[in-house]
């Protein structure tokens, strides 16, 4: 049966059942991943005949050798989606020797493409992972992305068409963006030279969006998760949230029930760390805990202080270290940071107590607590840290009265001595 997955970029055929709705071809079921359908809501769900979908009509534009430590191939190629209507181009890189490696599928942000990520996929190879990215058709942009094409191209640029249902659920260019993020997968995960059972996933902004809708759909055919700013829950707390308050009702409610990714979060199954900028203009804090808190498996959440829609230096080690254990049982998980206890002091004062998770003292370098004064919009606060003290090693701070009185907002951030960090929930004030 595993033959059935074989996968030649030159020379592709595969005999698949069809769906009776749509032309789409069906990865037959495995002992590893039978078809799971539990991720899907209803009937009228527009992802139900696409979760196995797989591409059979892939063109090679290019294949380039390098002779490094982990010599390596790059293909570029494009793929047709969404029953052929779409044309997908994607980048692969990969180890040469033969074998099977831990896979990441790379998912740029709004208005990016592919090829802008061909760096990070080729980085990943070189690390001995089988690595891609693809265009997401009306995510990417326009004038960047020669080789994609698609009626989606002819439609207006920008948030407009992803947020148009109409009657048909459909009817918008993140249907198109998600069906070839499902395909590209699909497609990926079928490859002979991937451990299908190490699989990840990673994106930007509306790449962070496309990880979190994939990974509910793709359960536990995904290994781990790692987002980049991108959230749901769009009607909350973000830069969408107008433009969804103003669509008409039934249109709002379709959008919400189907592409927001925070009602997805629930289908997730996989390890999953939302690296999130506390001031970022698109996904608002509200959105991000909503999001995740829907998520009902393991799960890590940094937020970076003062920062807006910008990273820390050294968060891409602290996906590569993310990865590294989740995808090749090396090094260490991330250690969990929560808010044990917040106790009023007699001078009015309140001591927060940390709640870290399974670790030794000697593997954290800092806990600090952060906190911001009230400010309608949540870009504009200024988050300030308090170092924590370690006493007998249960870390704690201190709020002083003339802070509480401000009705701040709070949480607690860890970092370990690789630098990798991670934060508690936010707490703000009732």
């Amino acid at each position: 049966m595993k033959n059935l997955f074989i996968f030649v970029f030159l020379c592709f055929t595969l005999n698949a059942c069809k769906s009776q709705e749509n032309d789409s071809i069906i990865i037959p079921p495995d002992e590893e991943f039978p078809q799971d359908f539990t991720a899907i809501i209803d009937n009228n769900d527009p992802f139900k005949n696409y979760l196995y979908s797989l591409p059979d009509k892939i063109t090679t534009l290019s294949t380039n050798s390098t002779y490094n430590i982990i010599p390596t191939t790059t293909e570029k190629f494009v793929f047709k989606s969404k029953d052929d209507i779409n044309t997908v181009y994607s980048v692969l890189s990969y180890p040469q020797q033969k074998g099977k490696y831990p896979t990441i599928l790379i998912l740029h942000g709004g208005g990016g493409n592919a090829e802008g990520l061909l760096g990070e996929v080729e980085a990943f190879a070189k690390q001995g992972y089988v690595a891609m990215a693809l265009d997401l058709p009306g995510l990417c942009g326009f004038d960047n992305t020669p080789n994609s094409s698609g009626p989606w191209k002819a439609r207006t640029n920008g948030e407009t068409p992803r947020f148009e249902v109409g009657e048909d659920p459909k009817n918008n260019t993140l249907f198109d963006a998600l069906i070839a993020a499902i395909e590209g997968f699909n497609l990926l995960t079928s490859r002979d030279n991937v451990d299908k059972l190490n699989v990840g996933i990673t994106g930007y902004s509306w790449g962070g969006y496309t990880t979190t809708m994939l990974s509910g759909l793709t359960r536990d055919r995904v290994k781990a998760a790692y987002s980049v700013y991108g959230s749901g829950y769009y009607d909350k707390q973000s830069f969408w949230t107008k433009i969804i308050s103003d669509l008409p009702q039934a249109t709002r409610e379709t959008w919400l029930k189907y592409y927001d990714a925070g009602r997805r979060a629930a289908f997730i199954t996989a390890p999953f760390f939302m690296e999130a900028a506390v001031n970022d203009t698109y996904f608002g804090p509200e959105s991000v805990l909503e999001t995740f808190n829907a998520m009902p498996g393991a799960k890590k959440l940094y937020w970076g202080a003062n920062l807006n829609h910008k990273r820390i230096e050294g968060a891409e080690n602290m996906k590569k270290s993310y990865f590294e254990y989740f995808l090749k049982n090396k090094g260490k998980a991330p250690i969990a940071i929560s808010i044990l206890n917040d106790e009023k002091q007699v001078d009015g004062s309140h001591k927060i107590t940390a709640n870290i998770g399974a670790a030794s003292l000697s593997e954290i370098k800092s806990v600090k607590l952060v906190y911001s004064e009230p400010n309608t919009d949540w870009t504009q606060k200024k988050w300030i840290e308090i170092d924590a003290e370690n006493i007998n090693g249960i870390y704690t701070a201190i709020l002083p009265k003339t802070v509480i009185e401000k009705n701040v907002s709070y949480y607690l951030q860890l970092i370990d001595k690789t630098n990798v960090q991670t934060s508690s929930l936010i707490v703000t004030p009732l």
